[in-house]
């Protein structure tokens, strides 16, 4: 359940990436670089608040395999490290 809910929060901080030029830019690029290319933006106009900038930091650091398991609600490290986000 908790893998299910960080791949939820791996989707919303993608959506949070709208941004220009924050840690959550650089966070949607990695994705799209790890060939993850269905993702769509949030126009809320949301900031890149300090909880996206520390999940953010997550994706940036992990690997792309990491990244795909994360989207497919698989327990790793970067969403280990996204949990610790939410502490």
């Amino acid at each position: 359940m908790r893998t299910a809910c960080y791949a939820l929060s791996l989707t919303m901080l993608l959506g949070l990436a709208a941004c220009s030029s924050t840690p959550c830019d650089e966070a949607l690029d990695k994705v799209e670089s790890c060939g993850l290319e269905g993702f769509t933006l949030n126009d809320a106009g949301e900031e890149c608040g300090a909880f996206a900038e520390c999940q953010a930091e997550c994706v940036i650091d992990a690997s792309c395999n990491d990244i795909r398991g994360a989207v497919d609600a698989e327990e790793n490290a970067l969403t280990e490290c996204l949990f610790q986000c939410g502490e």
